[in-house]
């Protein structure tokens, strides 16, 4: 009899580690998994923002795919088609062009040849992104903060300042990774009155 209870609570227990492993395998990722089944919550703010792991940090493009430009909004911001996932807005860490005209923001000096010389450097080609863990991963409009990278490794952050077709920005004092070249680029930009630093800048 007691042997008898004895093989019932083992098959018991055994049954139980076997039906429990797993259970929530399929609704908690996996380490590593950089997918997302919907919005992620930012502890600093509260706010949700778009999905957390679309584009995995880096230092060049590695095995990274390269992204389809869909449209240039401004000369500090895109729009790209990453696979698996609807338009998404990127936001250029370091670079603040100025406005171009839209429903709630008025034109301000040299912002449509800003948004010009992206499209031009931009439309037609490939990009990777990265992000930068200085930064938050998304602004507060919901935006990927990114170093974007032109499928011949050209920085497009670091040459929009370079052209003057963009000043550079830092935000709320946070240093990031290239702030000290961009800031350098700035000044070289200035000098040379390239861009919005030329003289009747504010004519285009």
């Amino acid at each position: 009899m007691k042997q008898s209870i004895i093989i019932v609570v083992i098959l018991l227990i055994v049954a139980a580690l076997f039906f429990g492993t797993g259970q929530y395998d399929e609704a908690q990722p996996r380490e590593g998994d950089t997918t997302t089944t919907g919005l992620e919550q930012n502890a600093d703010d509260g706010l949700e923002q778009g999905p957390a792991e679309v584009v995995p940090p880096s230092t060049g493009r590695g095995e990274q795919e390269l992204i389809t430009i869909e449209q240039v909004i401004d000369g500090d911001t895109i729009h790209v088609h990453m696979g698996g996932t609807s338009s998404v807005p990127v936001r250029l860490i370091g670079v603040d062009a100025p406005e171009t005209a839209g429903p709630y923001t008025e034109r301000e000096c040299y912002g449509e040849a800003s948004a010009e010389y992206l499209r031009d450097l931009l439309l037609g080609s490939e990009v990777w992104l990265e992000t930068d863990s200085s930064q938050d991963r998304f602004d507060v409009y919901g935006r990927l903060l990114a170093y974007v990278y032109r499928d011949d490794a050209l920085l497009v952050n670091l040459d929009l300042i370079e052209s003057g077709a963009a000043r550079e920005y830092t935000f709320k004092g946070r240093a990031y990774q290239f702030q000290d070249l961009f800031q350098e680029a700035e000044a070289d930009a200035r000098a040379a009155k390239r861009g919005l630093w030329a003289d009747g800048a504010c004519d285009l």
